[in-house]
């Protein structure tokens, strides 16, 4: 039920799966540009949370959580999830 709700907000501020990429892109850009919130490391790797605003396709900033997770064995990032932020 929440991945729905997640999916229905993004295509609300105008990502669709044609312009998935942007979305991808913006979420990444959140990771880069701000500042990190909190970090946890356990033995199985280092999670991130990051908050940004996202300039969304309509053209509507939307203050968005990110939380990211590198692998023990790994250095590169995945995306674990994105919610918005009140």
């Amino acid at each position: 039920m929440l991945g729905r709700y997640k999916a229905r907000f993004f295509f609300k501020l105008g990502y669709s799966l044609s312009n998935a990429q942007r979305l991808s892109e913006d979420l990444i850009r959140i990771a880069q540009t701000y500042p990190v919130v909190s970090q946890t490391t356990t033995p199985f790797g280092t999670k991130f949370v990051i908050d940004g605003k996202l300039l969304t396709p309509i053209g509507i900033s939307v203050k968005i959580r990110t939380v990211w997770f590198i692998n023990a064995d790994e250095k590169t990032p995945r995306l674990v999830t994105a919610y918005p932020l009140k």
